[in-house]
């Protein structure tokens, strides 16, 4: 009765593996030119959250390179919407990037945007709080890329 116990418990763990690792949709991108940035992209399919490196290098003397992490739960539509453009990961990596910025402010104003050559700026601005932040920006920017294949 105790092997068929151990059995059992080694075969769900081992299910349990699996199913986590099916669930999760990753990569690597480094740019094509100088100076370069990587990106490492990691989407949780089941509970929607992203997870991203990006690495951005200096080509200048006096700079020094960065990276940046971050971990978001997407919505449904943004999850949706980045999977479009899933295999396209030279336009996708920035908006990603974009898009875990989150609250960052953009744009303050309307009149920022305008010098700015934004156009449609109630559209971007989704809680119509007068500012637009990376997130806003981002999900514009997916539309955009999604409408542009």
């Amino acid at each position: 009765m105790k092997k068929k116990l151990i059995l059992i418990a080694i075969f769900l763990v081992i299910v349990f593996i699996t199913m986590y690792l099916c669930s999760i949709k990753m990569y690597t991108y480094t740019e094509n030119y100088i100076p370069q940035g990587t990106y490492k992209i990691k989407i949780n399919k089941i509970n929607k959250v992203l997870n991203g490196s990006f690495y951005h290098s200096c080509s200048a003397i006096d700079c020094d390179s960065s990276t940046y992490k971050c971990s978001i739960k997407l919505t449904k539509d943004e999850y949706e919407k980045i999977m479009k453009l899933w295999n396209n990961k030279k336009a996708l990596s920035p908006i990603l990037e974009s898009l875990c910025e989150n609250t960052k402010v953009f744009y303050k104003s309307f009149e920022e945007s305008y010098e700015n050559n934004i156009e449609d700026y109630n559209k971007i601005d989704l809680n119509q709080d007068g500012k637009i932040t990376s997130r806003e920006f981002a999900n514009q920017w997916l539309n955009d890329a999604i409408n542009e294949q």
